[in-house]
């Protein structure tokens, strides 16, 4: 073994070779932690869509059933696109990672990175709770002049009372 100084002749190699590697690492954490950044901006953005969504007017359960189909339909592309987008991050980590896909580092990140879109979905549905809990709220209600969320009418017929499904309006 040799020992190296600021004078010996092969310093500017070394300090090179170690600079190559140095910023070799830097770009490899650089990629997998904006891979991770931009999953869980994904998942962030995503749990501020409702599954639920509805009009500042009564709907027949025939216009709120379809309404609701279609918005289930939307959720369902976005995440799909999410889950695209996801994908291709994660296998552009494991390029630059240099990993076997079955190695246990990259199967921790995998976790990692499965444990935020969860929590992404977990919010979703919390927010989404939230909503149906605040439409729900005689307090909200009446603070944010919201229309009720089910309308039902009921009608005198002779001496009995008669409630039809299909005409009332909800939410």
């Amino acid at each position: 073994s040799s020992d190296l100084n600021w004078v010996s002749e092969s310093v500017n190699e070394f300090i090179d070779q170690v600079m190559t590697a140095v910023k070799n690492v830097y770009d490899t954490v650089m990629v997998t932690k904006n891979n991770f950044a931009e999953i869980k901006k994904l998942m962030t953005d995503y749990s501020k869509e409702l599954l639920i969504e509805r009009k500042n007017k009564p709907l027949r359960p025939v216009e709120f059933d379809k309404e609701l189909k279609n918005r289930w339909k939307h959720c369902r592309a976005q995440i799909a696109g999410i889950q695209e987008t996801t994908t291709k991050l994660l296998l552009q980590t494991l390029a630059v990672l240099k990993a076997k896909p079955v190695s246990p580092h990259l199967r921790g990140y995998q976790e990692y990175v499965q444990e935020a879109v969860k929590e992404g979905l977990a919010a979703t549905i919390v927010n989404s709770i939230k909503f149906l809990i605040d439409q729900m709220d005689v307090a909200n209600i009446e603070r944010n002049n919201i229309p009720p969320l089910l309308e039902i009418k009921l009608g005198l017929y002779h001496v009995d009372v008669l409630f039809s499904a299909e005409d009332a309006p909800v939410g």
